[in-house]
C-alpha cells in the first residue's frame, strides 16, 4: 500500500468515514504490512490497533502476554501465526498463487436474485431472477417495483392465494425480499425457506415459519405478536430488526438483535422450556440443550444481506459452509483444515475463485475447482 494512499485511508478511518471494505484493507493492511507503516502519530496509530484488537476473540485477547502497543511483535503472533488473514492490500499483487490456475478456468458465478412461491395446492411460481423482491397484498401479486407477477393462475388456486398458507423458497445460490400482508419486510439467504399466511387480518398473531437464514423489519402492531418459529425455537416480537440463522444441517441457531425487543423461547429438554429477552446488539445461541446470551457482532450476523462475507475468527468448516451455500457448490476436506480459523471481509458479489483467492494467499490453504466441487487442502 503506497504511503499517500495509506494515509488517505487512515484518516478516513479514524473520522470513522470509512467504507466496510475499507475498514477491513485499514486493519488487515497493518496486520500484514507492519513495515510498511506511513509516519503517524502515536494516538492515531493506536486508534488504528484498537480495531484490530477489539476485532480478536476473547480468548486470543486473554491469551495475549505481551504489550499490545509491540505491534510488529503481537500482530505477527496473534494474527498472522494463529489465524491467517484475508485480506485487502488495495494494490494489485504481481504474483498469483500457482494453485490458483485450476480456479480462474473452472470460476463460478456468485449468487443471485432466485425464488419460488409455492401455493396452497401445491402450484408453484418462479419469481424473476431480474427482480428483488415480491409483495403479497392480498390476493394481488406484484414485485416491489411496482409490476405485477405474472401468474397464469386457475380461479382455484387465485382462490388458495387468498385464504391459504404460501411459501417463498430459495435454492442454493439465490436470495429473495418478500414484503408481507402487514407491511413487514423479509430478505431470505441462500437455501431458506418462509412459510406466511397471504393475510393476517383473521388471525391473533402474524405467524410465520422458517428454515434456514433471514433478515426481518417487523411493522408494528402491539395487538397482534409477529411470531417466528423454527424447528428449534419461537422468536416474538412486537416490531423490530433482527436475523434469524437457523439451518437444519448447522447444531445451533443463532438470533441476532438490532433494534427493538424480542422474547426467545426453546425447549432446552422435553420438559424444560426456557425463555430469554434479547436487547439490541445481542444474539441468542440455542444449541439444542442450551440457550446463550451474549454481546452481537451486529456487522456480522448481517454481512450476508449486505453483501460480504465477514470471518471474525471463523472456522474454516464454517467458511466454507457459507460458500457452499452462496455458490451452491460441495466442498471437499483432503487434508484435515476444518478447524483453521480466519479473520476478514469480502464481497459476497465476487466469484468464487477471488473468495477462494483471498482465502489462500494466507499460505494456511488451498483450493481446486473441480466442476461444483471445491476441493480443500493444506
Amino acid at each position: 500500500m503506497e504511503n499517500n494512499v495509506a494515509k488517505s485511508l487512515l484518516d478516513k478511518y479514524i473520522a470513522g468515514t470509512c467504507t466496510d471494505e475499507e475498514c477491513a484493507a485499514v486493519e488487515a493492511w497493518y496486520a500484514q504490512w507492519n513495515q510498511d507503516l506511513p509516519s503517524i502519530s502515536e494516538e492515531k496509530l493506536q486508534i488504528a490497533l484498537d480495531g484490530v484488537y477489539n476485532r480478536l476473540p476473547q480468548e486470543n485477547k486473554k491469551a495475549l502476554h505481551i504489550k499490545w502497543r509491540n505491534w510488529a511483535t503481537a500482530a505477527a503472533i496473534i494474527l498472522i501465526s494463529s489465524f491467517g488473514i484475508v485480506f485487502y492490500t488495495l494494490r494489485n499483487k504481481p504474483n498469483a498463487s500457482t494453485s490458483m490456475v485450476s480456479i480462474i478456468k473452472n470460476d463460478i458465478n456468485p449468487g443471485s436474485n432466485k425464488a419460488v412461491l409455492k401455493l396452497a395446492d401445491g402450484k408453484t411460481i418462479n419469481l424473476s431472477n431480474a427482480k428483488t423482491g415480491v409483495v403479497i397484498d392480498l390476493n394481488k401479486l406484484r414485485y416491489d417495483d411496482g409490476t405485477a407477477v405474472s401468474t397464469a393462475l386457475s380461479n382455484n388456486s387465485e382462490q388458495q392465494l387468498s385464504l391459504n398458507n404460501l411459501s417463498v423458497s430459495t435454492p442454493r445460490g439465490g436470495t429473495y425480499q418478500i414484503v408481507l400482508s402487514d407491511g413487514s419486510k423479509v430478505w431470505l439467504n441462500a437455501a431458506s425457506d418462509l412459510e406466511f399466511p397471504s393475510s393476517f387480518q383473521s388471525t391473533e398473531t402474524r405467524t410465520v415459519k422458517l428454515i434456514g437464514e433471514a433478515y426481518f423489519e417487523v411493522t408494528k402492531n402491539k395487538n397482534k405478536p409477529f411470531i417466528v418459529e423454527t424447528n428449534k425455537q419461537q422468536v416474538k416480537v412486537l416490531g423490530t430488526h433482527f436475523n434469524i440463522n437457523s439451518y437444519p444441517d448447522q447444531t445451533n441457531t443463532k438470533t441476532t438483535l438490532l433494534e427493538g425487543a424480542v422474547q426467545i423461547a426453546a425447549y432446552t429438554s422435553k420438559k424444560n422450556l426456557q425463555e430469554v429477552i434479547l436487547s439490541p446488539n445481542q444474539q441468542s445461541i440455542f444449541t439444542g440443550n442450551t440457550l446463550q446470551v451474549q454481546s452481537a457482532n451486529v456487522k456480522e450476523a448481517i454481512a450476508w444481506k449486505n453483501g460480504y462475507f465477514i470471518f471474525n475468527g471463523e472456522k474454516l468448516e464454517n467458511i466454507m459452509q457459507q460458500i457452499s451455500r452462496w455458490y451452491d457448490v460441495k466442498v471437499i476436506f483432503e487434508d484435515d483444515v476444518k478447524n483453521v480459523s480466519f479473520i476478514g471481509m469480502i464481497s459476497n458479489t465476487k466469484n468464487l475463485s477471488a473468495v477462494l483467492q483471498a482465502i489462500a494467499e494466507t499460505g494456511n490453504v488451498h483450493f481446486r475447482i473441480e466442476e461444483r466441487s471445491v476441493i480443500v487442502m493444506k
